[in-house]
């Protein structure tokens, strides 16, 4: 199903400027993620940078939990960012919603989903 967006939606890689990284270093001394899992903390940096509604993700461990949602917007409204919802694919996923939203907002299809695969990320779907 993942495959079948991806091809459809036409995801646009993601440029990796030096504020994501200071963001997720942020997010790393602060605690919010644990210093090896750094690729988890540069998850967030993106979806934040990038301005994205929300990041969805299967990682329960480090992203995917009240810690992490509370802390990580409270470190992006610090550093003057909107906040972040995350969420797991089940809780954002509607596909009546997703296609009003492309029929309506064709314009914006393109950015519905975004992949970035960079510092060794190998996942980290962000959906709108």
């Amino acid at each position: 199903m993942l495959k079948n967006l991806i091809k459809e939606y036409k995801p646009e890689l993601l440029e990796d400027v030096a504020e994501v990284g200071r963001l997720a270093d942020k997010y790393l001394s602060t605690k919010i993620i644990p210093e090896k899992y750094r690729a988890d903390a540069l998850h967030i940096a993106f979806a934040t940078f990038y301005e994205m509604d929300v990041l969805v993700s299967y990682n329960l461990r480090h992203i995917v939990k009240l810690k992490t949602r509370r802390l990580a917007n409270y470190i992006n409204l610090l550093e003057g960012y909107k906040t972040l919802e995350i969420g797991t694919p089940e809780e954002v996923i509607d596909y009546e919603w997703v296609r009003f939203y492309t029929r309506r907002y064709p314009q914006n299809t393109g950015g519905a989903l975004r992949r970035h695969k960079k510092n060794g990320c190998q996942g980290g779907s962000h959906i709108l």
